[in-house]
């Protein structure tokens, strides 16, 4: 783990290259909101990528949860809906140990369909949730992850792997009062630093936060581009 107290300390260091004396008189919230708005944006940024770029992937190991058993909110007669984690980002991976009469258990894995689809999937002979075929339908809604079993099975358990959303950067141990109301009113009393470990993503996260910073004092222009200059990918709104 980075340290909030270092992230702090370059931020301020890179940051005073660019502005004059009466654009640095940020608070410390002031700065960890910055920093916390680039860690968003980088980290957003690299899940995208991650399936595809293996260096990335393990930088984000370590917001990689498996084989996560979820909790049954809903039961219905061809469906059951089932709770995702409040942390989550991106389910990664999803699969429901299924279980019928004289058939034993088995792994089934879950088949995302877009909502529009999921009438003519249950109706078709090829897509419909099937023990024997080994592959259920699946959807994400406002109540978590709908499956549909259509009375062909049951489900025993549903287990996801997902990326987690990285936990903020706090440092109130470098305030006078050593607490301080962040910006979504919780009191802050505990340093928390960055959980992504390679420092080359911390780089790029401050230099992202600086930029914000900079922007927001109307010190930057063509702010997207400057961005993907240091994220060195395509956009990220693409």
């Amino acid at each position: 783990m980075i340290t909030a107290r270092r992230s702090i300390v370059d931020f301020d260091r890179k940051y005073d290259r660019f502005v004059g004396q009466a654009n640095r008189r940020l608070r410390q919230e002031d700065k960890l909101a910055v920093i916390n708005e680039a860690l968003e944006i980088y980290f957003e940024n690299r899940v995208k990528v991650a399936e595809t770029d293996s260096k990335v992937r393990d930088d984000l190991r370590v917001l990689e949860m498996k084989e996560v058993k979820i909790p049954l909110v809903i039961s219905e007669e061809n469906f059951n809906v089932y709770e995702i984690p409040a942390e989550s980002y991106r389910v990664l991976r999803k699969r429901v140990v299924a279980s019928k009469e004289d058939c034993g258990e088995k792994d089934i894995p879950l088949i995302m369909f877009q909502t529009d689809d999921i009438d003519n999937a249950r109706n078709s002979p090829y897509w419909r949730s099937s023990f024997q075929w080994e592959h259920a339908i699946s959807d994400e809604g406002s109540k978590g992850l709908y499956v549909w079993h259509e009375g062909d099975f049951k489900i025993v358990k549903t287990i996801i792997d997902y990326y987690r959303k990285p936990k903020e950067i706090h440092a109130p141990s470098m305030t006078s009062e050593k607490k301080y109301e962040d910006w979504n009113g919780i009191i802050r009393e505990k340093d928390q630093g960055l959980e992504l470990t390679d420092t080359y993503s911390h780089r790029k996260i401050i230099d992202i936060a600086v930029l914000i910073a900079r922007a927001n004092v109307g010190d930057v222009r063509d702010f997207d581009i400057q961005l993907n200059k240091i994220l060195n990918v395509e956009k990220i709104n693409n």
